[in-house]
């Protein structure tokens, strides 16, 4: 146990520079800039994350439900290979719907960067035009 004030005020105070003032902390420092930001994941790390962990716990769980339900190794091998066709045509849909939404929304943006450009290249005649530059 510390028992000095000044050392214990210089474990667990820090100067903010950008408020000038000491600011105290109860155990670890939360200032933001000392702890390195995390990256934002990108839409395709997202995606890929997502089908990962789901495809992971489809494929656990749903084993453990079979082998309690069903005890002839036949039966489970055809059931398990519906269960595959299952998880592909799922996720296929689900790919579809997502690509579907991102694609509309690119070629969204898309289609306001060329109108933007069009209407930067008529100001940009009317401008000339009217001061008589060439």
């Amino acid at each position: 146990m510390l028992t000095n004030k000044s050392a214990y005020s210089s474990v667990f105070s820090t100067f903010d520079r950008r408020k000038g003032k000491n600011m105290h902390f109860e155990g670890i420092n939360s200032n933001s800039d000392r702890w390195p930001k995390m990256p934002k994941l990108t839409f395709e790390y997202r995606i890929i994350a997502g089908y990962i962990i789901a495809g992971c716990l489809w494929i656990v769980f749903s084993d453990k439900i079979l082998d309690y339900f069903v005890r002839d190794p036949d039966v489970l091998t055809r059931i398990q290979t519906y269960k595959g066709w299952f998880y592909v045509l799922i996720t296929a849909i689900l790919f579809y719907s997502l690509l579907k939404s991102h694609l509309v929304k690119l070629r969204n943006a898309e289609q306001k960067a060329i109108n933007s450009d069009r209407l930067k290249r008529h100001f940009c005649r009317i401008f000339h035009m009217r001061s008589g530059l060439p």
